[in-house]
């Protein structure tokens, strides 16, 4: 429980980092460093969400005989859909950036 508070509050710290930083930027026109605080705490958010899955993903055996088959086939349908929404959320990101670059550079 502890290392799932720690990633609501990485992911909490990676949205007020990303928002301090449009913020900065839409006042002085650059970040002035809040990028790489908003790149480390993402790294780190990422980290701990990785770790998170590998141990939820370990701890499947000795889980499995105190599951019972519904909250089993809740879990094999929503661990995959978090993963695919991680996914597209990080390509609907780089697809939205690389559209920005390109307007931008047609101005």
């Amino acid at each position: 429980h502890w290392l799932m508070l720690a990633l609501v509050t990485f992911k909490t710290l990676t949205l007020l980092t990303q928002a301090i930083m449009y913020l900065v930027i839409e006042k002085q026109g650059s970040p002035h460093g809040w990028n790489w605080v908003y790149y480390v705490t993402t790294a780190l958010r990422g980290s701990l969400f990785f770790a998170v899955i590998v141990l939820i993903g370990t701890g499947w055996s000795y889980m499995r005989p105190f599951l019972d088959d519904n909250t089993r086939k809740v879990l094999m349908v929503v661990l995959p859909l978090q993963v695919g929404v991680a996914i597209v959320h990080k390509l609907h990101w780089f697809f939205c950036v690389c559209a920005l670059w390109v307007a931008c550079r047609m101005v």
